[in-house]
């Protein structure tokens, strides 16, 4: 069997800013690029962590439409939402329906104890099948609406992570998982080197924070992947 390049991007907390500005290069120039890069490398997972639609005001008066557009033509891989994703309310199920790729979300509820979204994707890229999940750090419930709040139930993240890496490795087969998580937990990437090998985590994509870096991880002779791309459109990682 033969080995398979694969590219991981992500974009995270962009926070509606879609036009390119001194301090950002705006959603419209990063699609640019990761379009002529996935000419170069067609086999690319593009990866959307949280807090994506909501923040300006051109994205308000085209309700994230526009953004959907942008994602749409790029063949996005997923979107992992994140508390300002869920404070659109019934507004982000309209946008759901536009997308053309799937929003996840691993450990959040409603009320009645039904997924609010699908916890996973999976997609198949050469010989590589790759398994990505979606959580919101149980602190970032905090941030939302009295009133929003309330009609969700947010889950241990760790232990979501475990139960649906575990599926995917079992049941799916996947040789390959990634972990978007929208979370202030800088414990997680410890946590997750933890887990055996039939629960096995291999990349942790962090968004929230707005903080920037990318680097190999190693605890516990397990080697994770972690990387967190800023905030509002200034960096791709």
């Amino acid at each position: 069997m033969g080995y398979t390049k694969l590219n991981i991007y992500n974009i995270s907390d962009l926070h509606g800013v879609i036009l390119e500005s001194r301090r950002s290069a705006g959603l419209l120039r990063t699609a640019s690029y990761l379009k002529e890069e996935i000419q170069k490398n067609p086999n690319a997972i593009i990866i959307a962590g949280g807090d994506i639609y909501s923040g300006t005001y051109f994205s308000k008066l085209t309700q994230g439409k526009v953004i959907n557009l942008i994602f749409n033509s790029l063949n996005l891989t997923c979107l992992g939402l994140g508390n300002h994703e869920l404070a659109l309310a019934d507004k982000l199920k309209t946008l759901e329906k536009e997308a053309s790729f799937p929003f996840v979300l691993a450990n959040v509820y409603n009320k009645d104890n039904e997924l609010m979204f699908a916890p996973y994707t999976v997609k198949e890229i050469g010989n590589l099948k790759v398994g990505i999940i979606a959580t919101l750090g149980e602190k970032q419930k905090d941030d939302l609406t009295s009133e929003i709040a309330s009609q969700i139930v947010v889950t241990d993240e760790l232990e979501t992570i475990r139960e649906y890496s575990y599926r995917l490795r079992r049941k799916e087969k996947c040789d390959l998982i990634i972990v978007s998580s929208h979370s202030s937990d800088d414990s997680l990437k410890q946590q997750l080197c933890y887990f055996n090998n039939k629960e096995k985590v291999d990349v942790l994509i962090t968004s929230h924070t707005h903080e920037v870096f990318a680097y190999t991880f190693t605890k516990n002779k397990h080697k994770l992947i972690n990387l967190s791309s800023g905030g509002y459109g200034e960096y791709l990682g």
